[in-house]
């Protein structure tokens, strides 16, 4: 009886940790699917991101190309400008140089007009043609006669000849000032048509690169969208690697323990005396744990709160304080993503978790030198040993300083979350 007894006992052990295996492979063959569709979906999303970088990409060469051309049209028009405006200078030059004949010519012409004046007065006193006819009729003989009548038809004609000058200069200067004024005219139009011109090319310009910047913050904006859905979909792909290799373990382990049921059946049925079953907690553990609570998350380390989510400037995340040898655990399932030294945290491990479908990591700063635990790529468990406790890094007095990230964890800390949320301090 008694060894019948033996028998079941080792028969329902072996059943319980056949139980526990094959839960835990199931459950992981579950989360491997959720992973394996979110990298699908994280993988398209970020196709669809690079998508809109290289479209952008395109856009902003095409109209780098347009301003460039935009520039050389420009320089063309702004040298054209520039000639024009020296050949208004050169005109107004010129204008000014006619206005100085001008007024010499006016001189003359009123020289001229005082002198016909002077001759119209001597005339007009001397009751009309008499200055003529004494000329002639003081004649002493014929040939001074002729000589007299000579001269008064010379004094005529130089007085005919200072009116067709005055003419001819009053002509020219009117012909002078027309065509200089046109000439202004037409190269003050054609500036001022240069000059619209140069405008509306510096307006569009201006136009093309404000579009060129806003196209520029967009593609950053899309470039800042793959790395981050890159460095997403990298965590998604160690994380199911991790659970493939989980799987893995869990079938090393379960045939494992079907041998080891096989043996166990076998003594008992030979009535062997029972060795005992020792235990592999790896060694004691000098400080508390914290007791494993329900839902996805758990407290990391036993102690009290020194700090919460705000307190100091940027502080994100809560600094749970205790003197001794104090483990840190895991405070969810998950993979190491991260472990390393760090000149602010210190020692520090990063999980990334996989709730509900979604990315979360968790972090955990200060640790005591040397006591990190687990290595990247490792899959650890809920209430899992992960560290000590210590005061590495920018830190004043032994704590854990743990924080919680909807997301990865960035530098900025864009994702982080209050852990109290989700964990019961």
């Amino acid at each position: 009886m008694k060894k019948t007894a033996t028998v079941v006992t080792a028969f329902m052990l072996g059943f319980s940790s056949l139980a526990t295996i094959t839960s835990s492979t199931v459950y992981a063959e579950g989360n491997l699917s959720e992973v394996k569709e979110k990298k699908q979906q994280v993988e398209a999303e970020k196709q669809q991101a690079q998508n809109t970088v290289n479209e952008l990409a395109t856009e902003m060469a095409k109209l780098a190309e347009e301003l460039r051309l935009m520039d050389e049209k420009l320089a063309e028009t702004e040298q054209q400008v520039e000639e024009k405006r020296e050949v208004v200078t050169k005109t107004k030059e010129e204008i000014e140089k006619l206005k100085e004949e001008i007024i010499e010519l006016e001189k003359r012409i009123e020289l001229r007009t005082e002198i016909l004046k002077q001759r119209a007065v001597s005339f007009q006193e001397q009751g009309g043609g008499v200055p003529y006819l004494d000329v002639v009729l003081s004649a002493e003989s014929f040939a001074d006669l002729i000589t007299r009548i000579d001269s008064v038809a010379k004094i005529m004609q130089a007085d005919n000849e200072i009116v067709r000058q005055n003419e001819e200069d009053l002509s020219q200067v009117e012909a002078n000032k027309k065509e200089v004024d046109a000439k202004l005219e037409m190269n003050e139009i054609d500036l001022k048509a240069l000059e619209a011109a140069e405008a509306t090319l510096k307006a569009q310009s201006e136009q093309k690169k404000e579009i060129v910047n806003k196209i520029e913050a967009q593609k950053q904006q899309a470039e800042g969208e793959v790395e981050r859905l890159g460095y997403e979909s990298n965590l998604l792909a160690q994380e199911e690697e991790a659970i493939i290799k989980a799987q893995e373990e869990a079938a090393r382990q379960l045939e494992e323990e079907r041998k080891r049921q096989e043996a166990a059946a076998a003594a008992a049925e030979a009535n062997k005396p029972s060795q005992g079953n020792g235990g592999s907690n790896g060694g004691s553990v000098v400080g508390p744990t914290p007791p494993v609570s329900s839902g996805f998350f758990m407290r990391p380390a036993a102690g009290r709160v020194t700090s919460e989510i705000g307190d100091g400037r940027g502080h994100k995340g809560v600094d749970i304080a205790s003197s001794g040898t104090v483990p840190i655990v895991a405070a969810g399932d998950g993979r190491v993503s991260r472990s390393e030294y760090s000149p602010s945290y210190g020692e520090v491990i990063y999980i990334t978790h996989n709730v509900n479908g979604k990315t979360m990591t968790s972090v955990y700063a200060h640790m005591r030198s040397g006591s990190r635990s687990v290595s990247v790529g490792q899959s650890v468990k809920k209430g899992q040993q992960i560290g000590l406790m210590g005061n590495t890094g920018n830190s004043f007095g032994q704590h854990l300083h743990f924080e919680l990230h909807a997301g990865p964890w960035t530098q900025d800390k864009r994702y982080f979350v209050d852990p109290r949320k989700y964990i019961n301090f």
